[in-house]
């Protein structure tokens, strides 16, 4: 008697793809173990710490701000450039790391870390509570701990990350992009109120309806012009009260973004328009120091504006402004253009110092068997091609020497100069490590992958063996795509891959249909002119599969390299809406038909298909009315349209749902009937 059953290797196999799939991902998703606790000043042995610039922040957050859309002639920020021009405003590029989508970005600029791409999946995780900052040290929670007050309103990302941090609040959902209007003016509705209290240290906004423009329209949308001037018109809010209320005058002003966008409006990737967010920092305060820069400017890079920074470096710049301890975790490096603050040279130091030793820290927590004191580090820098590690021990080794050397009356420039040098290489071997993955996971998931292929090769061969060009076809197929996976710009454009093997295979169906079709006519002798009929039917299927084929492609453009350039979709329907409507009605009535066909014949199903499809219709012409009106504007159906648009959308909605549950209900109890009727015959033969 068998033991095993006749398939064991297809279970097997079955069985070993999932656990292969959850081994490598807790590999490829770590968990960085990261430092507890709060940063807290070091004893400065009787010298004075450099005093606070600021007493208040004021951090607004457009998701998706674009470097472009700040600082371009073509930009809508008309007020933040001239604050760039007096020198109350300094612009930056801040680079965003992949993923760039809001949770992890969020993440980077409180923390100063650098996120794993498992903050993806919780960033899509509305119910998760996993990722929450709650006990990890942040600029904010150094504010709190302090017992100063924090607000904010926007997106709920922050309710999650920081649950129970902020004393007045009101989040709105990012998951809704149809929504351009009411998701910031929940917001704006508190700014007036807001900005005469006093009683707060830290005034957090997220306004997400220029992201929602983007995946609905794109960068181009006309929509993108009006939204960016909605946003510089905060901006110009803020920076007038900021100037007028006593309570403001020390008050930082930061306009930045979560992350950029692509061509198509979309992000999560780490193309330049994904990773190029928009910073500036604000406050009539930056007009002394006399930091004048032109605006707008032409991009010296890819959507690169003004110097390129870190995203992380907000983090730490934010803390030496505010006169906070920099948090534990942070990699980012002190923005030196900020140093012009202080007044004298050894309060400069002292800020890019605390930095150093944050960092310093880290370093030694990760790299525990790498020494930093300079006479064990001395040989090593005398070598022609240090590591990433012995560079920064040299660097460091740099710093201290001229800390001696020097004159504490005096401190001399190259001190800053060998700081910033030790931060920035510090930085890169921090940032380098911080994606770092469990390669034997990642081996023995690949390995448990490997297996489970061939256990199934046997019964795959058995069924390719019955169709030898068609299995021939798919095993090219397969290992085709397999060998795209290993370049990143193939996986952006993947679409390319399935449209030349979509062409390949009907190509090949075609050809084998025909050569059925001649067999059959040369062996029928009855048929005559067969042979000229068939052949007139293969030039019009061919011309006709060409030309459907084609229409298919020009579609929808996707990707990442043509997702911005003209389609039918969005160039031709929308300068041809009467075209557009009659395919959509088309539609709706091919639907119709083949409901009547797929249930026996009577007036009640008639007219609750017909009742159903009506009403799903009228709702698709009101959302799209509400939605996209310049699909409606120039239609034969817009009087419609204008006439059913005071009807809620919710209750539209309701009553497609209604019809469609009445059409469900009556196919049931009409197939119930059938079967008992045929039961019946069944008992009576």
């Amino acid at each position: 008697m068998a033991v095993l059953p006749r398939n064991w290797a297809i279970w097997l196999a079955n069985l070993l793809i999932p656990v292969a799939i959850l081994v490598f991902s807790s590999g490829f998703f770590p968990y960085k173990p990261l430092l507890p606790g709060l940063a807290t000043f070091e004893e400065t042995n009787g010298t004075s710490r450099p005093p606070a610039i600021f007493d208040k922040v004021i951090f607004m957050v457009v998701d998706a701000l674009r470097s472009d859309f700040v600082f371009s002639s073509n930009s809508g920020f008309a007020f933040a450039q001239s604050l760039i021009r007096s020198g109350a405003a300094l612009p930056f590029t801040a680079h965003a790391s992949s993923p760039t989508v809001t949770m992890p970005r969020l993440k980077a600029i409180t923390t100063g870390s650098v996120p794993s791409f498992l903050d993806v999946i919780l960033n899509i995780a509305e119910s998760d509570t996993s990722s929450t900052l709650a006990y990890q040290d942040t600029w904010l929670a150094q504010l709190k701990a302090r017992d100063d007050k924090l607000v904010m309103y926007g997106d709920d990302t922050w309710l999650k990350l920081f649950p129970g941090m902020f004393d007045r609040a009101d989040g709105t959902t990012s998951f809704f992009v149809s929504d351009f209007t009411e998701v910031d003016n929940n917001v704006t509705r508190h700014i007036p109120k807001e900005l005469q209290h006093s009683d707060w240290s830290a005034l957090i906004m997220h306004y997400l309806g220029l992201d929602h423009i983007g995946h609905k329209a794109g960068p181009k949308s006309p929509y993108m012009m009006s939204k960016q001037q909605e946003m510089d018109s905060i901006v110009s809010q803020v920076y007038s009260a900021i100037e007028q209320e006593e309570h403001l005058q020390s008050t930082l002003f930061v306009l930045c973004g979560d992350h950029g966008m692509n061509d198509a409006g979309n992000h999560g990737g780490s193309s330049a328009g994904e990773t190029s967010a928009a910073l500036l920092f604000v406050s009539p305060k930056f007009k002394a120091r006399g930091v004048q820069k032109e605006s707008p400017v032409e991009a010296t890079n890819e959507l690169q504006y003004y110097r390129t920074i870190e995203q992380t470096d907000i983090t730490p710049t934010l803390a030496g402004l505010l006169g906070l301890p920099i948090p534990l975790n942070s990699l980012g490096v002190f923005i030196p253009e900020f140093l012009v603050m202080w007044d004298h040279g050894f309060e400069r130091v002292h800020i890019l110092m605390e930095n150093a030793k944050q960092l310093l820290r880290t370093i030694k927590a990760t790299f525990p068997s790498y020494t930093f004191e300079s006479s064990a580090i001395r040989s090593t820098c005398e070598s022609g091609l240090p590591t990433d590690m012995e560079e920064a021990q040299c660097a460091w080794s740099q710093v201290h020497e001229l800390l001696h050397e020097s004159n504490t009356d005096e401190i001399p420039s190259s001190i800053q100069a060998a700081l910033l040098r030790f931060l920035r290489i510090s930085q890169n071997v921090m940032s380098s490590t911080a994606g770092n993955y469990d390669l034997q996971r990642l081996y023995l998931g690949i390995f448990a992958a490997g297996v489970a292929a061939l256990l199934s090769f046997p019964a795959t061969y058995r069924l390719l063996a019955r169709s030898h060009y068609s299995g021939s076809f798919l095993l090219f197929s397969i290992f085709g795509y397999s060998a795209m996976m290993f370049a990143s710009s193939y996986v952006e454009e993947e679409q390319q891959f399935w449209y030349w093997i979509f062409t390949g295979w009907i190509f090949y169906l075609h050809i084998k249909s025909n050569g059925y079709q001649g067999k059959r006519v040369t062996s029928d002798h009855k048929l005559k002119g067969g042979r000229q009929l068939l052949s007139l039917f293969s030039a019009a299927g061919t011309i006709g599969l060409g030309i459907t084929y084609r229409i298919l492609r020009r579609w929808n453009q996707t990707g990442q390299k043509f997702a911005a350039e003209p389609d039918i979709a969005r160039a031709f329907f929308s300068a041809h809406q009467d075209t557009l409507w009659f395919l959509v009605i088309l539609t709706y009535a091919n639907t119709y038909k083949h409901l009547l066909i797929s249930s026996p014949s009577s007036l009640v199903w008639r007219l609750v298909s017909l009742f159903a499809t009506i009403a799903a219709f009228i709702f698709k012409l009101t959302f799209v009315a509400s939605d996209s009106p310049e699909l409606l504007g120039e239609s034969f159906l817009g009087p419609l349209a204008n006439t059913v648009s005071h009807v809620s959308l919710v209750l539209q909605a309701r009553i497609v749902f209604c019809g469609v549950a009445l059409m469900v209900l009556y196919a049931m109890v009409t197939r119930s009937g059938t079967l008992r009727v045929s039961d019946k015959h069944k008992g009576k033969s």
